[in-house]
C-alpha cells in the first residue's frame, strides 16, 4: 500500500498496483492498522481496492463493532431520489452534522463506513465535507472556549426518513475514547433543506437576534481551509471516518444529473 498525506488533515491508502486486481480488497487491510489510521488521521480513503458486495461490506464494518440498525436496515444506500422525503436524497446542500445526533445517549456511532459504487466524476460539485471538530474547538479563543462550554443547543427537525425529532445537546463534548474536546454541532440555515424538511436551532438562553448572530459565526468557521477536507469520490473509493472527531455534509450539486452511489454503514 501507498500513502498520501490529505489536506488538511485525513490520509489517502492506494493499493498495491503490483498486485492483481482480484488481490486488491480492504478485507486483507488488517483490522488494528485501520483503527490506527483512523485515529490518526480521522478520515481515511481507500483507493483501488476491488468492490464488495453488500453482504462482504457488512461482514467488513463488524469486525470494528456492532452495527446501528435503522429502519431501512444496517446499510444505507445514498443517491438522488425523485420526490424524496428528506434532503439527503436531493442535489441540494446537506448541513453539517455528525451521524446518530437524533439517537440519544451511547448510539452514536463510532466509524461511518462509506463504499462509493459509483462515483461523479465530472461532477460539479457533491463531494462530502469533512471538518476536524477538535480544530474548531483548539482554534477557538480563550474566551469563546469558556462561552461555548456552557452552551446548550436545541434541534428540531420533522422525522421523514430515518432521523428526526427533537434534542438538546452541549456544544462541546469530549471524544469517547481519548477525550479530546470537539465541537459536536447540527448547522444551521441551510437553504437547501427549507423546503422539505428545515433543522430549528435554537440556544437556550439567548435570544433569537443573538441565537442568530452566533449561528452564522459558527458556520463560518467550519467552512474554513484549515480545518475542511472536501472529498470528491470516485468509483471504488472506501473511506472511514471517525464520527466523534468529525462533522460532516455535502455541496449541492451544480448539475443534478451528475450523481453518485454510495452506501453507508455505522458501527457503534
Amino acid at each position: 500500500m501507498n500513502f498520501t498525506q490529505l489536506s488538511p488533515f485525513g490520509l489517502l491508502v492506494h493499493a498495491d498496483e503490483t498486485l492483481p486486481p482480484e488481490s486488491r480488497t480492504i478485507c486483507s487491510v488488517e483490522k488494528n492498522v485501520i483503527q490506527e489510521l483512523v485515529e490518526s488521521h480521522l478520515v481515511v480513503v481507500f483507493r483501488g481496492f476491488i468492490p464488495l458486495s453488500t453482504d462482504a461490506l457488512r461482514d467488513f464494518a463488524r469486525q470494528f463493532g456492532s452495527l446501528l440498525p435503522w429502519d431501512f436496515g444496517d446499510i444505507l444506500d445514498l443517491r438522488i431520489a425523485a420526490n424524496a422525503a428528506n434532503h439527503i436524497f436531493t442535489a441540494g446542500r446537506v448541513e453539517m452534522h455528525w451521524d446518530g445526533a437524533y439517537l440519544g445517549t451511547g448510539r452514536t456511532p463510532r466509524y461511518n463506513i462509506f463504499q462509493c459504487l459509483k462515483g461523479a466524476d465530472n461532477a460539479r460539485g457533491g463531494e462530502t465535507l469533512f471538518t476536524n471538530a477538535n480544530a474548531v474547538w483548539e482554534q477557538a479563543s480563550a474566551e469563546d472556549k469558556a462561552r461555548w462550554r456552557a452552551l446548550h443547543l436545541n434541534y428540531l427537525t420533522e422525522k421523514k426518513a430515518h432521523f428526526g425529532g427533537a434534542i438538546k445537546h452541549p456544544l462541546v463534548g469530549r471524544h469517547p475514547i481519548h477525550g479530546r474536546r470537539v465541537v459536536r454541532y447540527i448547522e444551521a440555515y441551510n437553504e437547501d433543506n427549507a423546503e422539505i424538511n428545515p433543522v430549528a436551532v435554537s440556544i437556550d438562553g439567548y435570544t433569537a437576534g443573538d441565537s442568530e448572530s452566533f449561528l452564522r459565526d459558527l458556520n463560518e468557521r467550519l467552512y474554513q481551509d484549515e480545518v475542511m477536507y472536501r472529498h470528491h469520490w470516485q468509483t471504488g473509493d472506501f473511506l472511514i471516518a471517525d464520527n466523534h472527531s468529525v462533522l460532516h455534509g455535502r455541496s449541492r450539486f451544480e448539475d443534478p444529473g451528475d450523481t453518485r452511489h454510495l452506501q453507508r454503514v455505522h458501527v457503534l
